[in-house]
């Protein structure tokens, strides 16, 4: 159905979006090898590719003309500033860390630490510490 769609006459231009394609660990070739396939038998398929610069075949990906390739590496900085904030923001949230300074300084340098420029990661950390709390209050 995929290829089917890919190659309907009656689109235009298409958009896929792979995200976090580094995270792809089995049958990254074959992935990239697919893409590379399909830029040149459809080039009105565009595709976006998110990534961290683990990719192997990078180079390949970047010959390609219908291939906007984001890789999160060359704009580390600006990625780290925004996680910095999201994590700002959502200890904000926790409650049990408003009247405890060093608690707070605490999880945000470990949450930045363990980031590594993942958004998700931080979200489902902080998810699991309001639970977390929530039972904590739910026993007490």
């Amino acid at each position: 159905m995929f290829m089917d769609i890919m190659r309907d006459p009656s689109l235009d231009i298409i958009y896929i979006v792979v995200d976090a394609l580094d995270e792809c660990v089995q049958d990254q070739d074959k992935l990239l090898q697919f893409i590379l396939r399909e830029t040149q038998e459809t080039p009105r398929v565009k595709w976006i590719i998110s990534s961290r610069n683990h990719v192997q075949q990078r180079t390949r990906l970047v010959e390609s003309q219908s291939i906007l390739s984001l890789e999160l590496q060359e704009n580390a900085e600006a990625v780290l500033l925004a996680i910095g904030a999201y994590i700002s923001n959502r200890l904000a949230e926790l409650e049990c860390l408003e009247d405890d300074d060093t608690l707070r300084e605490y999880v945000q340098q470990t949450l930045h630490k363990k980031a590594e420029g993942t958004f998700l990661w931080v979200a489902l950390v902080v998810q699991e510490l309001q639970y977390l709390l929530l039972l904590g209050q739910a026993i007490s």
